[in-house]
């Protein structure tokens, strides 16, 4: 990094590894937004980025499906939203709810 380079933040910070392979994508209240896990498609290791429970594609790293994933968050909170379908509030809370019980991320 050059000298003068300034130290950038990462939406990986903003992600908890629950148990390994899995990272849960964390809001500044400590609620889940995303979950980015490790699977094989036809052989190869992938990552699986869901954004609410919605499946928003695969990466070959871990760097671009959080930064996937965090870019959904951001733009779902802009009028219109930034996902194909928006998922219901009600839908949103139940997804929370879930992967809050399943991967233990609030204290």
């Amino acid at each position: 990094m050059p000298k003068d380079a300034q130290p950038r933040w990462h939406p990986l910070l903003a992600a908890i590894e629950p148990e390994p392979g899995v990272w849960v994508m964390i809001d500044s209240m400590q609620r889940p937004y995303g979950v980015v896990r490790i699977v094989k498609v036809d052989g190869l290791t992938r990552f699986r980025a869901e954004h609410i429970g919605v499946l928003i594609g695969y990466s070959t790293t871990l760097r671009a499906a959080v930064e996937r994933v965090h870019q959904l968050e951001v733009r779902s909170m802009f009028p219109g939203g930034g996902a194909n379908e928006p998922v219901a509030r009600e839908d949103r809370s139940r997804w929370v709810d879930e992967i809050t019980r399943q991967y233990r991320t609030r204290p």
